[in-house]
């Protein structure tokens, strides 16, 4: 084998590597980028329910308040009926 076969095939066989290791590292680079985009979509989406959950309470807590003062403006209407 040539000289300049030899250097040919030793080219070839880095080319080779040097493809390999950069798509080793690129596979590596994207599952760490997809597994930091996953945790911050679940952080999200928990972050979304514990919101909507809480906002759920308000709104309970809000009509059950408006129900009392509801409730409370019929008795004080009530009361002021039996006075006149």
């Amino acid at each position: 084998m040539s000289d300049h076969d030899q250097a040919s095939a030793r080219w070839q066989q880095e080319g080779h590597s040097a493809l390999s290791n950069a798509e080793q590292a690129w596979k590596a680079a994207e599952t760490a980028r997809l597994a930091d985009s996953e945790a911050k979509w679940k952080e999200n989406t928990a972050q979304a329910l514990t919101d909507q959950a809480s906002a759920a309470k308000v709104e309970r807590e809000l009509r059950s308040r408006r129900r009392d003062a509801v409730a409370a403006g019929e008795k004080v209407a009530g009361r002021v009926a039996e006075l006149v």
